[in-house]
């Protein structure tokens, strides 16, 4: 019996409510639930930071006069400025595993497909990036990341929980580097890192095609690479209200877990 994929597709939220269903999935998840892949989008820009990312190398003077919400992410990983991107988030049950290295790999291999299916050949083997120290994602190269030329365009990041894996991805459609360098004190040194190491989709691909074309490019190559069956999905009675125990306990505007410096 094949392997099925409940497939979620959100409306624009704004971050606190979208990492509180993201961590729903992660609480919520059972032995024997489906794969859980969310699409989702978010209602204004926003700044997401790791798990554990320190937050003293950010400008919280300019994310205040932008309206730039900080909001931190279940999964660990460094900063992402949120705006024009696909951002996807995967739940995969602790009986789908092996390892949680073993999906990192099998993710890449399913986005490695997907640009495949949009004309664009991706590097075979991501070398780390120089800028290790830097507080951005994008600055950064790791093992099972999406590269062209050295230059990362899909970042992905995971939580670990005792019911599954959640793995958390951003694909960059077009990238401001001059605003993304601006959220952070060092605007200077980040504008140059990324300069060097981040690209967006729009600089090797015209005209961009729409999300629900990257969404069904997706499916397919997950359906292809994994061998399971798709299905629309809801979220359920449950996983809701978790992800609003969540918002109001630990995600809502303005806790700690947010601003903490």
């Amino acid at each position: 019996m094949k392997k099925v994929v409940r497939v979620l597709v959100d409306p624009p939220l704004s971050g606190y409510e979208n990492m509180s269903r993201d961590e729903a999935l992660l609480e919520m998840g059972f032995p024997d639930a489906p794969l859980t892949l969310r699409f989702f989008e978010w209602e204004e820009e926003t700044l997401s930071v790791g798990r554990f990312q320190k937050t003293a190398e950010m400008d919280f003077s300019y994310l205040e006069a932008k309206n730039i919400p900080l909001v931190r992410r279940p999964t660990g990983g460094r900063a992402i400025l949120h705006d024009k991107e696909v951002t996807f988030s995967l739940f995969i049950p602790t009986s789908s595993f092996e390892r949680h290295t073993f999906y990192y790999k099998e993710l890449q291999k399913v986005l490695t497909r997907m640009m495949e299916k949009m004309g664009i050949k991706v590097d075979e083997k991501t070398e780390s990036g120089i800028y290790t120290s830097s507080p951005y994602c994008f600055s950064i190269n790791v093992a099972h990341e999406i590269t062209i030329g050295g230059r990362k365009i899909i970042g992905v990041a995971q939580a670990r929980g005792e019911r599954g894996n959640l793995f958390q991805a951003s694909f960059i459609l077009e990238g401001n580097r001059e605003e993304v360098a601006s959220c952070f004190k060092k605007k200077e040194k980040i504008q140059k890192e990324l300069e060097n190491s981040l690209l967006a989709l729009c600089e090797v691909l015209s005209p961009l095609p729409e999300k629900r074309k990257i969404y069904r490019l997706l499916l397919e190559s997950l359906r292809e690479e994994w061998g399971v069956e798709i299905e629309e999905g809801e979220w359920s009675v449950e996983e809701l209200e978790k992800a609003e125990e969540l918002f109001s306990t630990k995600y809502y505007p303005g806790s700690w877990y947010h601003t903490e410096r």
